[in-house]
């Protein structure tokens, strides 16, 4: 007579146990029977594995950080007060290009090759992977070319965006504007035009494609008119507008400084912060001054603290956003003018302490990507 017993758990049970686990046990418990499978594979289960996911994580949990290895990304994880490497992964199927980030949300990063022509949807925590179809306005045709890339999470529509702001070199028939605009939804998988027009113009401003944020369905880059005066040109996914921000002060800043060390902006406690870098010579010791400001509900900027970093050696480190709940900052430390690498530190703003993490990084690196786990894609 056989003593084993099957016990069989209330579903609400089971999911609200399941819910509570790494995407990477979910992987392998979804090939458990085929009720699991489609009770992991769900909406409403991958939604709630998210959001349990944020709470557990309010403070970053994983970092994304570019690699000089051809798409090829380091992923650290949070550790206490700091971060280490836990691994290096290849994104499948990208044809063995440099990919950049155009955005992240709830755990899925937005990539592009480096002309902008393949983008990608990549979930590292589930090594899952989407092509987006072609767009519908093929840019070598036209002569076109990409000159902002920008993703984020509709809530209302319950879908995931990709928007593409294009220049083409001629007008093209029919048209009362060289720009494009188009957007992109995972739910439809597909792409179409909208009559939206940045306020910009192509011979006068330069934008920062590598450096953007995203905030509440609103997208936002840092951009630099010809006449030295920075800006942030922001899309909104909701109304399909764009708006252009002035910043808190103008700042007059050599194309090269611009291209080399811009504004940063990076989203932090539900808020889009910016980080403006100023050099001066105290005492005849070079520093690093970084006013911070936050953006208020009505487009208006707060500051929020003045932040002074010694110099190193012959070189003074620069921020890469804040991610910790302890207001800690990230910093990138060049290991030499020459050199393409440099360490990824956390600054302390109120103790002045720099604690070297032990992770290299590539010198270019402009902004490094926090996320929490997801199952995105998965379905």
């Amino acid at each position: 007579m056989s003593t084993t017993t099957t016990m069989l758990l209330p579903e609400e049970i089971l999911f609200e146990i399941l819910a509570r686990l790494p995407a990477k046990s979910l992987l392998r418990y979804a090939c458990v029977c085929k009720s699991w499978n489609t009770l992991i594979r769900s909406p409403d289960f991958i939604s709630a594995h998210l959001q349990i996911q944020v709470k557990k994580n309010n403070a970053c949990a994983y970092l994304l950080i570019p690699t000089s290895t051809k798409n090829c990304f380091s992923v650290c994880c949070s550790s206490g007060e700091t971060f280490s490497k836990c691994l290096d992964i290849t994104v499948p199927d990208a044809h063995d290009n440099f990919l950049f980030v155009n955005g992240s949300c709830n755990g899925l990063f937005c990539l592009s090759d480096a002309c902008h022509n393949s983008i990608y949807l990549w979930n590292p925590s589930i090594r899952k992977i989407k092509t987006l179809v072609p767009f519908p306005i093929d840019p070598f045709t036209h002569r076109g070319i990409t000159m902002a890339l920008g993703f984020w999470f509709h809530r209302a529509e319950n879908d995931y965006n990709v928007v593409r702001v294009m220049w083409f070199a001629h007008k093209r028939r029919g048209k009362t504007s060289s720009f494009e605009v188009e957007i992109y939804s995972l739910r439809l998988n597909a792409w179409r035009s909208i009559s939206a027009i940045p306020p910009v113009s192509i011979f006068n401003v330069r934008l920062s494609l590598d450096i953007c944020a995203c905030l509440k369905e609103v997208v936002y880059w840092m951009a630099m008119e010809r006449n030295s005066f920075c800006f942030i040109l922001s899309f909104d996914f909701v109304s399909e507008e764009f708006k252009r921000i002035i910043l808190p002060h103008q700042i007059v800043l050599p194309p090269q400084v611009f291209e080399e060390t811009p504004p940063i902006i990076q989203v932090s406690e539900k808020s889009l912060f910016l980080f403006l870098q100023i050099l001066r010579h105290d005492d005849e010791q070079l520093c690093c001054l970084y006013e911070v400001w936050v953006l208020e509900m009505d487009d208006t900027w707060k500051n929020t603290c003045t932040i002074l970093i010694p110099k190193m050696g012959y070189i003074c480190p620069r921020p890469l956003g804040r991610f910790t709940t302890n207001g800690r900052f990230l910093m990138a430390m060049p290991l030499g003018y020459l050199r393409s690498e440099a360490k990824l530190l956390l600054y302390d703003p109120q103790s002045h302490q720099a604690t070297d993490t032990g992770i290299e990084i590539v010198n270019s690196c402009q902004c490094i990507n926090a996320y929490s786990e997801s199952l995105i894609l998965l379905n």
